[in-house]
């Protein structure tokens, strides 16, 4: 069972580059939707044997059993490689759109939606070029369906034949091809143009959003690199040694600080001032963030510079006047 759920989870952790990490993902969803096609096929089949489709038994069987092969072992070997080999989509789609081109020339009625979900499936790799590649490959396949149907006299929609008044016999190959042009293979040309255009805009628009996703998760990682190695800085600009004074026996100090986010403006700070007094500073700078470190660095800084040389009151009174002068977000 783990196996198996193995198999079906992929662990993408690994994969750094946003762009390729969504063309293992859309290789999953496509060998997905050809192991489901797979399921549809041997179920039209067994419609096919109980009437529901005018397609002879044998034929039909030998069409399911290659259309099992080219759907099942392409998904297979994507899901052995785990999606990450760059021919695996064209593999994948080709395979696929060949397949949909069989049923939808073996039927007796229109099946439009066959012809469509190759591209659909398509703009999920955000390539315009990949998608416009699949838009031809899908009209020739599908055009040399209906010229070989049209040849081979199969009935493609019953309902436009009804409104012929002319006998299906007595209408020549040539004659039935442009009937066949005219009213089944323009009209699904028409109605493929709209959803193609519309894939190809969405798949332009979808490489703009990973890209700009892309450019947030690389600014957001830069962000945490910094404010970790401003986490880092502000740590070791605190007292960290303890006992700070190992000669000393008449006292002993310890201190710890953990601020609310990354960095913060609460510091603390003791020193010997001389042999006989020994400053201690705790202090909180108004605001979160690196703002508030930036200023608390500053202030941790001038007031042990200036309290080595004055008086405590004195220092409060400088350090004030410093910290002051030229800040004006108060």
């Amino acid at each position: 069972m783990n196996k198996i759920k193995k198999f079906f989870k992929w662990d993408l952790s690994d994969v750094s580059d946003i762009f390729y990490r969504s063309e293992i993902e859309a290789n999953k969803i496509v060998a997905i939707t050809m192991f489901n096609a797979s399921l549809v096929l041997v179920i039209s089949y067994i419609l096919n044997i109980i009437g529901l489709f005018s397609v002879n038994n044998n034929y039909f069987l030998q069409a399911v059993i290659v259309g099992l092969i080219a759907l099942l072992i392409p998904s297979i070997i994507c899901f052995i490689l785990k999606g990450r080999k760059k021919w695996l989509k064209y593999l994948l789609l080709i395979e696929l759109t060949l397949v949909y081109a069989g049923i939808d020339s073996m039927l007796t009625f229109n099946v439009t939606l066959l012809i469509v979900i190759p591209v659909v499936l398509s703009c999920r790799y955000y390539d315009k070029k990949f998608t416009i590649f699949i838009i031809v490959l899908t009209v020739l396949l599908y055009s040399i369906g209906t010229i070989t149907n049209s040849y081979m006299d199969v009935t493609r929609d019953l309902n436009i034949l009804n409104n012929i008044e002319k006998n299906i016999n007595d209408v020549s190959n040539a004659e039935y091809l442009r009937m066949s042009f005219r009213y089944s293979f323009l009209p699904k040309m028409f109605f493929y143009a709209i959803i193609a255009s519309i894939c190809i805009s969405s798949t332009g628009k979808g490489k703009r959003m990973v890209a700009e996703q892309k450019q947030m998760t690389m600014s957001h990682a830069r962000i945490d690199s910094e404010l970790s190695l401003a986490t880092s800085i502000q740590a070791n600009m605190l007292p960290k040694i303890f006992p700070p004074f190992p000669t000393e026996n008449a006292f002993d100090i310890y201190a710890i600080m953990h601020p609310a986010k990354e960095v913060g403006g609460d510091f603390y700070d003791f020193f010997k001032v001389d042999d006989n007094h020994i400053a201690i500073v705790i202090a909180d700078v108004s605001g979160k963030g690196i703002p508030a470190a930036l200023f608390m660095a500053i202030s941790k800084t001038i007031i042990k510079n200036t309290l080595l040389e004055c008086s405590p009151s004195v220092t409060m009174f400088k350090v004030n006047n410093m910290l002051s002068e030229g800040n004006e977000a108060e």
